[in-house]
C-alpha cells in the first residue's frame, strides 16, 4: 500500500495524468484498504481517482468516489462545487 500511496503522491506532486496507472493502482491495491490512516491525504486520493475513472470512462468507479467525498464535505465546499461542475 505504501508503494502505490508514494506513487499517487509522486503524479500529484509532478503534476502527471497518468490515469490508466492511477485507475490500476486503485483497483489492484488501494480500493479494499483503509484509508483513514491517511488523515487528509484520503480525500487528495478519492479526487486524483475521481478525476481518472472520469478520464477513463469508468463511470461506477467515479460516481464510488465522489459519494464518499460528498459524505465528507458539504456541497458547498469548492471542492465538491469543483467536482460536480
Amino acid at each position: 500500500m505504501e508503494s502505490a500511496i508514494e506513487k499517487l503522491r509522486k503524479y500529484r506532486d509532478e503534476d502527471y495524468h497518468l490515469h490508466d496507472e492511477i485507475i490500476e493502482l486503485w483497483t489492484n491495491i488501494l480500493s479494499e484498504c483503509d484509508l483513514s490512516i491517511l488523515g487528509d491525504e484520503k480525500w487528495l486520493i478519492l479526487e486524483q481517482v475521481f478525476k481518472s475513472a472520469l478520464h477513463c470512462s469508468k463511470e461506477s468507479m467515479a460516481h464510488q468516489c465522489l459519494e464518499q467525498i460528498e459524505k465528507q464535505f458539504e456541497k458547498t465546499s469548492p471542492l465538491l462545487i469543483t467536482l460536480n461542475a
